[in-house]
């Protein structure tokens, strides 16, 4: 039929794809410092980062229980997360204009959730209708869903199919009204080799000609070397996310299934000191200091902070030294109500700058520079993050835990170094 020999002309697409080619500068999905519990016991997302540009193809993957799903359903805004932030086109995931859940998304569950007395022509005439689509359009979608997912006769009903085909009546689902933003839970399972071609295929046309963002998950690994990036997760963690050439190259295997990450310690052990993108060591790009520079003089709040700590300083020594001259007389009562109180109760200036400099450690307690972030409790972390230094030493300390550099865009730079 017409529309699916438009498609299959089209798709005349590279086996890989370059992770380069993305704009980094604008991301559809971007969570920073996620975690979720589902109890209060233990943590099961743990310090989760990722950035998922706008027309990638974004492959999640990782063992049964790790967290994809979970991570699912946290951006969908089915799960509220216990800390961290999800941005959705910059918005938070039901903003209105992206219209999650509703138009803005097609989700595709694990969890079968299909109402087994309708027939595929009725469950893609109902989905149909509730995103607005025109009699046309709809005609047109389900011909062509039919014929592209090799679904059974439109007639049949959902009870009578086999598991398979059950799976692909659900992605058509969330394919019939072309969203912006496609998210797959294994989205193959139980489909046969010719069909699962037939998929990746139309995704990778979906994320090239309509800028379509995909996220999906498999257990298939090797089939997720036809996406953009690739994230590995374990227990919780992100321990990687990069293209799939990369860490081909990086583990010199021509299989991503070989790819050994089953612990993070592994991992760390296993990435070469001379890579831009290593495990436990700090690169740094040429231009850093200058950014630093222009991050302390022009961020108002560092600005405000080193004024308050220098003047609390030098005006404590200096009061102490008119005092000890005789100059000027103060009492702990006088000082404390002219809020000098340092000065008013040492008599030596080596006391008072020991004093003043200690002022500061509850700022850098508070700032993760010495209480890494995820070990604060819940209000201590959201005090902190109104601190000026907390989002730079997060950077800093997930590019030494990460190995990130400061070129990758892994790195939130928008507030981290802002340049």
């Amino acid at each position: 039929m017409h529309i699916k020999n438009n498609i299959e002309k089209d798709v005349d697409l590279p086996k890989t794809w370059d992770m380069e080619s993305l704009d980094w500068t604008q991301l559809m999905v971007k969570i920073r410092s996620l975690e979720f519990s589902y109890d209060r016991k233990s943590k099961f997302i743990n310090e989760l980062n990722m950035s998922v540009p706008k027309g990638a193809i974004y492959g999640l993957l990782g063992p049964s229980g790790c967290g994809k799903t979970t991570v699912l359903k946290l951006i969908l805004g089915l799960l509220r997360p216990t800390f961290g932030k999800i941005r959705i086109n910059g918005k938070i995931s039901n903003h209105p204009d992206n219209n999650i859940p509703g138009i803005g998304v097609g989700f595709m569950p694990q969890e079968l959730s299909l109402i087994q007395e309708f027939t595929v022509y009725e469950t893609l005439k109902y989905f149909s209708k509730l995103y607005g689509m025109s009699r046309e359009l709809t005609l047109s979608r389900i011909q062509f869903l039919v014929e592209f997912l090799n679904l059974p006769d439109p007639n049949s009903l959902i009870t009578n199919m086999s598991g398979g085909q059950k799976r692909r009546v659900s992605l058509s689902l969330c394919l019939i009204h072309r969203p912006p933003l496609l998210i797959l839970d294994e989205p193959t399972v139980g489909t046969d080799p010719i069909i699962r071609e037939k998929i990746w295929r139309h995704l990778m046309f979906l994320s090239q000609r309509k800028s379509t963002t995909i996220i999906i998950t498999t257990h298939y690994i090797e089939e997720a070397r036809r996406a953009h990036v690739i994230s590995l997760m374990r227990k919780g963690e992100l321990l990687v996310e990069h293209s799939p050439q990369y860490l081909l190259n990086h583990f010199q295997t021509e299989n991503l299934e070989k790819i050994n990450m089953e612990s993070k310690e592994k991992a760390l052990q296993s990435m070469s000191s001379e890579d831009h993108s290593i495990y436990g060591a700090l690169i740094i790009d040429t231009d850093f200091t200058a950014a630093l520079m222009r991050r302390f003089t022009t961020d108002l709040r560092i600005v405000l902070s080193n004024i308050y700590f220098m003047t609390m300083g030098i005006t404590a020594v200096m009061f102490v030294l008119e005092s000890n001259s005789g100059l000027l007389e103060r009492s702990l009562l006088t000082g404390l109500k002219m809020r000098f109180a340092i000065s008013s109760t040492m008599k030596e200036v080596q006391w008072v700058s020991m004093v003043t400099t200690s002022t500061c450690m509850i700022y850098l307690y508070l700032s993760g520079f010495i209480w890494p972030l995820h070990g604060m409790p819940v209000l201590m972390r959201r005090l902190s993050l109104v601190m000026p230094l907390t989002l730079p030493l997060k950077a800093l300390r997930d590019m030494l835990n990460k190995g990130l550099s400061f070129g990758d865009q892994s790195v939130d730079l928008g507030k981290g170094l802002r340049y």
